[in-house]
């Protein structure tokens, strides 16, 4: 996978297709591009309607709704297929992807065969130790969950937050030896020594010359253009207006903490946007009645 541009966040999957059973989920899809495929030799628009009318008509994955863009929901859905490997940019299914369909060559070695897993959970593995994410320049890369497995065979008991920052801060432009450097560093923050931002600030130091945090906050009103700077949603400008309003409420909050603002603060709190964005998928803030209260809580 190719990060668009420098500092950008990966992602594995789209929002717009969330299942319990996800691993099944692919593979009935995959099934479905490739009767989609042997219809249609290009990947265009008609294919893509093709492709998620097919999944209406043959699943129960979505319901029905006819003001959808039928073409881009069919590419959103092949999105995340395409970021493991499964296909390729055209839509094509890779050699992985038939022989999963097939169940041909997906036999354990022995190592594999110590890990209990059944064949399924063994293709998406061996997908994921190959996955690159190469920085925006196409050349350089890490693999992301390599450097995963690596920080929880070390510190077993790391937070899930905590985790899920450091992933996502590594960059296809760190190094080796940086890359290992930061993982063994953490050891200061699972030994107590010090806290996770301060090793966040250590670590991964801001560039001066870019626009920063203490300098965006630093002054009143917030700048919006350097708001979105820092503060980046590549799908929805609507987005970047939510992130705006909450940042802005929250700061009015801590400045003037009356009940008003405790009140505009909290309609935020179930905002799926900033759950996603702020909250790792929870709502920002703990549940509280009054200024007091919420102040106890969070």
């Amino acid at each position: 996978m190719k990060l668009k541009k420098d500092a950008e966040t990966f992602n594995l999957g789209d929002t717009s297709f969330r299942r319990q059973a996800l691993i099944d989920d692919y593979k009935v899809l995959l099934s479905l591009l490739q009767k989609v495929n042997l219809e249609y030799p290009e990947w265009d628009k008609e294919a893509q309607e093709k492709f998620y009318e097919t999944v209406l008509e043959e699943t129960n994955m979505f319901s029905r709704n006819e003001e959808e863009d039928f073409a881009r929901r069919g590419r959103t859905l092949t999105s995340a297929l395409a970021k493991i490997g499964l296909i390729n940019d055209k839509r094509r299914l890779s050699r992985v992807a038939n022989n999963w369909l097939s169940n041909s060559n997906l036999a354990s070695d022995e190592v594999e065969g110590t890990l209990g897993i059944d064949i399924n959970n063994l293709m998406f593995t061996r997908q994921l130790l190959k996955l690159r994410i190469y920085h925006s320049d196409g050349i350089r890369y890490f693999h992301p969950v390599r450097v995963a497995l690596e920080l929880v065979k070390r510190y077993r008991n790391i937070p899930q937050r905590n985790f899920l920052i450091l992933i996502h801060s590594i960059q296809p432009n760190f190094d080796d030896l940086q890359i290992e450097g930061i993982i063994t560093a953490y050891e200061s923050v699972a030994s107590n020594k010090e806290t996770f931002p301060e090793f966040l600030d250590r670590e991964f130091p801001e560039n001066e010359s870019d626009v920063t945090a203490r300098k965006l906050f630093s002054s009143r009103p917030l700048d919006r253009d350097k708001f979105d700077l820092l503060f980046t949603n590549r799908k929805s400008s609507s987005t970047q207006d939510v992130y705006f309003d909450f940042v802005t409420s929250l700061i009015k909050f801590k400045e003037c903490k009356t009940q008003e603002n405790f009140a505009r603060l909290i309609e935020f709190n179930t905002d799926a946007k900033l759950k996603r964005a702020f909250g790792f998928g929870k709502s920002v803030f703990k549940k509280a009645d009054n200024v007091n209260d919420f102040l106890k809580k969070n």
